[in-house]
């Protein structure tokens, strides 16, 4: 695990599979339509429950660059966080992520959220490398700090591949350059 101190606040980047994060919000990677198929939104599905997908899903269709909050059915944290990088069945693109990504910090900071889990929004079924992914999240996190921002005050990146780890830790190194 790394973690880096950004003006007062936390970025961990983590091994970790988002169900089992300790932050008050994890971040759904989810589509415009808000219901929950594979990967980071079925595993919150699964472990979660079907009723964070119904709470959402009344609360939808949502745009990109637009977030959705529900609570986190039997997951340990309060809020689950569905930030769409990509319309249904369609890829996602580098500016979609930065639109999603600054969405749920613009949330995280509304909201009061203290911490966050993020996973690598568009890497999967949305077709976007974990590079390039990483570094458009990366990017939108810095960014919020160092406008001042009081929410989110601890943010953490994860990936259940070493090689998205290891993209959100050199998005990071080439950021603070």
């Amino acid at each position: 695990m790394y973690r880096h101190n950004v003006n007062g606040k936390i970025i961990e980047i983590a091994l970790r599979d988002i169900t089992e994060s300790d932050t008050t919000a994890i971040v759904n990677a989810a589509n415009t339509h808000l219901w929950m198929g594979a990967g980071v939104a079925g595993a919150i599905k699964r472990k979660g429950g079907i009723e964070i997908e119904k709470e959402a899903m009344q609360k939808g269709p949502i745009q990109i660059g637009e977030v959705v909050t529900t609570s986190a059915g039997r997951l340990p944290m309060k809020y689950v966080i569905h930030a769409p990088a990509m319309e249904p069945g369609m890829p996602a693109n580098e500016e979609n992520i930065s639109k999603a990504t600054k969405a749920v910090f613009a949330e995280c900071q509304r909201l009061k959220i203290e911490s966050v889990t993020l996973p690598a929004l568009g890497a999967g079924v949305g077709g976007v490398t974990p590079e390039h992914a990483t570094e458009a999240m990366m990017r939108q996190a810095i960014n919020h700090i160092r406008a001042g921002n009081a929410f989110p005050k601890r943010i953490v990146f994860v990936g259940i591949s070493k090689n998205v780890v290891d993209a959100f830790e050199k998005a990071f190194q080439k950021l603070q350059k």
